[in-house]
């Protein structure tokens, strides 16, 4: 049934299909020239583009702020006077140094004319010394100084002579130790020198000491080694000062010993029924008489260090007086005469000193700014008499400005203490300054239902035009992004909510989605997808979007 209908259908309409078929070519040719049409560019139609590069993207925050001095400081005099003159108002720019109110320095100001009429005097005097020193002062000056290395060469031979006798005694030290522990103090132990020694008698009332001689005869013949390794290699040009100080800690801890061994065998209750009266007897003299050595090597190491340390210092001062003997000879066989020139040197600056102490005594009649900066109040009159209790002027500093700024929330998060800031000022907009984050207010402020974050900018260099109170634009350095692709933002345009731009594809313009990034400053923004380097995109001929 279907094929009859279909066939009923052909037989109807094919007088019209050639209508048909023109009707088709002709919408089908009607959307690609529509298509063509609009990417083809017209003839004489001129556009302003941008070609792609890839660069840095420096990305920062701007903010505005008021420019705020850092020091204020308010000054008065020191004693009570006569004020005589009030140099600056209120609004005064001052320098560091310049002097702005005082009381009566005539005085004063005469005698420093007087003193620099002196010092000028001085000065001519000196310059009048063209003779030089004599032959004979030459002469007396070098037997000075030959005098002086002949103590100097003294002074060496004494401190190798005292090395010397160093090495010795630390020897002798380790001799004497030898012997007290080993052929006296072991005749108390049986097996002395091993690792289990045991004294030949205990005693009840002893028992601690005991124990402690025993184990601090094991600590000794460790030490005994060490000393005797340490000695083997020996010799003038060893480190003395260490050796000498090891010697003697060496030898205070074998009398620690020996004292306690002294304290143990005189102790009548330790007397050993084994052995005769005389053989203990002997070991009492022994243990004397090894106190008594120890005591008088200790007391040896102790004046050979002595010995040494005044030797060194003797060298030491020897040396400096070579040195002061050269520089005198030097300036005796100089052109000036150095004994003259001595004196009038001296008359000098006993003339300098007193100028300085008039000075002392006249600056406390005169108030000096002590920084550059901008007066804020005067509260001075001539012919005004006052003391310490007033303030006469206060200052605001300019050595060093601050510019406070409130930064936005969203920005906040972007910057910390320390970053580098451009900073432009609306009184000369064309240069820029540095300068850095000093401080981020951890309170936030609400500015018309906004959240701010007051900053605080350090200028990093002195500028003399700059005042308390002037604004400031600051960009605060965030990131830079290197080999990064960025338009110009006019270069965009929004179709529903994707982001394109205009491509040049030879006579035709392709529309290209992107994906965008940060802006800065100049306008640019970044271009993080959809076109790339060498690219020519269109700037005009498209909507305006703010791009965000």
């Amino acid at each position: 049934m279907y094929t009859t209908i279909f066939q009923n259908l052909i037989t109807k309409f094919l007088p019209y299909k050639t209508l048909i078929i023109s009707i088709t070519i002709a919408c089908v040719v009607l959307v690609v020239s529509g298509y063509f049409m609009h990417r083809f560019i017209p003839f004489g139609r001129k556009f302003i583009t941008y070609t792609v590069i890839k660069g840095t993207f420096v990305e920062d925050v701007l903010a505005s702020g008021k420019v705020e001095g850092v020091t204020t400081a308010s000054f008065n005099f020191k004693n009570q006077g006569r004020i005589t003159a009030v140099n600056v108002a209120s609004g005064d720019i001052v320098k560091a140094g310049q002097e702005l109110v005082l009381q009566d320095t005539s005085s004063f100001d005469s005698q420093l004319a007087e003193m620099d009429a002196g010092i000028q005097l001085q000065r001519a005097r000196i310059n009048q010394l063209k003779a030089g020193s004599s032959q004979e002062e030459i002469d007396v000056v070098s037997a000075s100084a030959s005098s002086a290395y002949v103590v100097l060469s003294n002074a060496e031979t004494n401190l190798n002579i005292s090395r010397q006798q160093a090495v010795d005694q630390i020897k002798n030290a380790y001799t004497v130790a030898d012997d007290v522990i080993r052929n006296k103090i072991d005749r108390l132990f049986t097996n002395p020198q091993s690792s289990n020694p045991k004294l030949l008698v205990s005693s009840a009332s002893d028992f601690q000491l005991g124990n402690d001689l025993e184990f601090a005869r094991v600590a000794l013949e460790k030490e005994l080694k060490a000393w005797n390794t340490d000695i083997a290699g020996l010799t003038v040009n060893s480190d003395l000062t260490s050796q000498l100080a090891k010697t003697r800690t060496r030898l205070s801890l074998v009398k620690q010993f020996v004292d306690k061994c002294s304290l143990f065998v005189n102790n009548s209750n330790n007397t050993p029924s084994s052995l005769g009266q005389s053989i203990w007897e002997g070991l009492k003299v022994d243990v004397a008489s090894g106190r008594l050595n120890i005591n008088t090597a200790l007391s040896t190491v102790t004046a050979a260090e002595a010995s040494i340390t005044q030797s060194q210092s003797l060298i030491d001062n020897a040396n400096s007086s070579v040195k002061t003997a050269n520089k005198q000879l030097q300036q005796t066989k100089a052109s000036v005469r150095g004994t003259d020139l001595a004196v009038y040197r001296a008359q000098l600056e006993q003339a300098v000193a007193a100028k300085r102490k008039i000075e002392a005594q006249r600056s406390d009649l005169v108030i000096v700014a002590p920084f550059s900066g901008m007066v804020t109040e005067v509260n001075a009159k001539k012919g005004e008499v006052v003391g310490p209790q007033k303030d006469l002027v206060s200052l605001l500093s300019y050595d060093k400005l601050q510019i406070k700024v409130n930064v936005v929330e969203n920005n906040i998060i972007k910057i910390t203490v320390g970053q580098n800031a451009r900073i432009t000022f609306d009184a000369i907009p064309s240069k820029e300054y540095s300068g850095k984050i000093l401080s981020i207010d951890p309170a936030e402020k609400e500015i018309n239902g906004t959240t701010y974050y007051q900053t605080t900018i350090e200028v990093n260099e002195t500028i003399d035009f700059l005042r308390s109170g002037m604004t400031a634009n600051v960009w605060i350095l965030t990131k830079e992004s290197p080999n990064s692709l960025y338009v110009p933002i006019s270069a965009l345009f929004k179709n529903g909510d994707t982001w394109k731009v205009r491509v040049m594809n030879g006579k035709l313009v392709d529309e290209k989605d992107i994906v965008t990034g940060a802006k800065d400053r100049n306008g640019m923004i970044q271009i993080l997808s959809g076109i790339i380097e060498g690219d020519t995109v269109i700037l005009d001929d498209t909507d305006s979007y703010d791009v965000k």
